[in-house]
């Protein structure tokens, strides 16, 4: 059966409202797809903030902060008699009196006065260090206590002790829990990912029906085995690509011979997919469509290609090229397939059309 102009409109125009059709089937079934990526991330997180958890900070005790703030309290007594020391001339100056009868701080130290003055503000100096000591770790207040016994300690050293960070303490028994637990998440997650990845692959689904093996890497889908008597290698982007990068290439790669040249598909293919410029004569056939073109090498023939119903059925997957050289038939679509059936119909009419050659 010949394919007029006006037939190959028709079947351009169907081929456009099934693109649409299942590049929206794609579009859905992809959100599943980046969902079920966010969930997993997610969980990882999770167990990353959660194995944190297994570092414990053990707090001081009461006794121990209590100690401490008491020795950085004692500390404090020469400010305030400093400050004392200088209320006290300030007053004799005010009195008429020589300033300098107070230059000796040990006598002050003992005046009732100032007892009374250093009872009241100790308090809240304990009060200020016991509640900032209080927060701090057993660790760090342990420390920050052998250094206090030193009777020649002064404040800024042990006000410099507390600052330091104190270190976690890691329970065995949680650590290697949690630890057994990130594992089995992450072998869910990532068997969750394949499945997942697998469920929205039209060509991985399509393998068991061929029966052969697929391989799903970081870019591309990759089937390989025997079908029908042909050895055959099938290649598709991944799942989650953009619409415009989208391809499926079915390869023939036996049973052809090796000096046959058909080079039949678009004057400009979608994609940059390697496609190799065979140097064979050009055709001019009625029946090729617009935008396509055709390459024979002497002895080839394109009937197969250009009428009946596989090269009718060829075109329902319009962008399609198809090369034969050295031996092997490549065909190479970017038609939008959503379902593991369109992979069998495409896989089935390269097969037809390898016999075809097969027999030439």
């Amino acid at each position: 059966m010949q394919l007029n102009a006006m037939n190959s409109l028709d079947i351009r125009t169907l081929n456009v409202q099934q693109s649409a059709h299942t590049g929206a089937q794609v579009a859905r079934s992809a959100l599943p797809f980046a969902a079920g990526r966010r969930l997993t991330a997610t969980a990882l997180i999770g167990l990353a903030l959660a194995s944190g958890a297994c570092a414990e900070i053990e707090m001081a005790d009461q006794e121990s902060a209590a100690r401490l703030a008491d020795r950085r309290t004692e500390l404090e007594e020469i400010n305030v008699l400093v400050a004392y020391q200088k209320k006290r001339k300030e007053e004799a100056v005010a009195a008429g009196e020589h300033p300098d009868k107070y230059d000796d701080a040990t006598l002050l130290r003992e005046e009732d006065r100032f007892k009374r003055i250093w009872k009241k503000q100790r308090e809240i100096e304990f009060t200020k260090f016991f509640g900032r000591c209080q927060k701090l770790s057993k660790g760090v207040v342990d420390k920050c206590n052998i250094g206090a016994n030193n009777e020649s300690v002064e404040a800024w050293q042990i006000d410099k002790c507390l600052e330091e960070r104190p270190e976690a303490y890691f329970d065995p028994m949680r650590v290697a829990l949690v630890s057994v637990l990130i594992v089995l998440f992450a072998i869910a997650a990532l068997v969750a990912y394949r499945q997942t990845r697998r469920n929205i692959d039209p060509v991985a689904k399509a393998a068991p029906r061929l029966q052969m093996t697929a391989t799903q890497g970081a870019r591309s889908t990759v089937l390989e085995g025997t079908y029908k008597g042909h050895r055959l290698r099938i290649e598709s982007a991944a799942p989650e690509a953009d619409g415009g990068d989208k391809y499926v290439r079915v390869q023939v790669v036996d049973g052809i011979p090796a000096s046959l040249v058909v080079r039949f598909g678009p004057l400009a293919p979608p994609t940059g997919l390697e496609l190799p410029d065979l140097d064979a004569p050009e055709i001019s056939d009625a029946r090729v469509p617009e935008g396509y073109k055709l390459r024979l090498s002497d002895g080839a023939s394109a009937e197969e290609l250009l009428g009946g119903d596989v090269g009718f059925q060829l075109r329902e997957f319009d962008p399609i090229d198809v090369r034969i050289h050295d031996g092997h038939m490549t065909v190479t679509t970017w038609f939008i397939m959503a379902e593991p059936d369109q992979v069998v119909e495409l896989v089935d009419l390269v097969v037809v059309s390898a016999e075809t050659y097969k027999r030439a």
